[in-house]
């Protein structure tokens, strides 16, 4: 179970109508997904992203069925793309540069039911993203202090963020 925690970075769900017990989809640095089993905990690999970067952040799921991720090059890591992904043939579907620096790692990122992304930037300024052109639109700044770590919608489009305080 160690090895797995330290594998796998995100986890979100995977929707199916016609699963019963609704499987979990978990990602890597590298880009490598895999399906976990709600019901006994078995790990199976579902292959890589193919994409030329190699560091991956975040996982979101999208009620359209496809996933996003930030990637980019560990030789260029100021160029983050936003990745749009078939979970199910691991296709990429689009590839867009992000307009802007969106904070160290990066580490939020949210569909909400409308399939409007958010993400965090510079601590806890939150931006729309467009998957098609990788433009955003600042949304608010939250007041709070230090900086977002993930961010989810639940199934009423509230919105909820993990986070951690400013200076640690």
């Amino acid at each position: 179970c160690s090895m797995l925690r330290t594998l796998v970075y995100s986890v979100v769900l995977f929707l199916s109508p016609a699963v019963a017990a609704t499987p979990l989809i978990a990602m890597d640095f590298a880009g490598n997904l895999f399906e976990i089993s709600p019901d006994n905990s078995s790990v199976t690999p579902l292959g890589a992203i193919q994409t030329p970067d190699n560091e991956y952040r975040v996982l979101a799921y999208s009620k359209s069925g496809y996933y996003y991720t930030y990637s980019r090059s560990s030789t260029a890591p100021d160029a983050v793309s936003l990745v749009t992904f078939d979970p199910r043939t691991l296709n990429v579907e689009n590839r867009v540069l992000v307009d802007r620096a969106i904070g160290i790692g990066p580490r939020g990122l949210a569909v909400k039911s409308d399939g409007t992304l958010l993400v965090p930037s510079n601590g806890n300024t939150l931006y729309s993203l467009d998957p098609e052109t990788g433009e955003t639109s600042f949304v608010s700044n939250t007041g709070v202090s230090g900086a977002f770590e993930g961010l989810a919608f639940d199934e009423s489009d509230n919105l909820f963020a993990v986070g951690r305080p400013a200076g640690s």
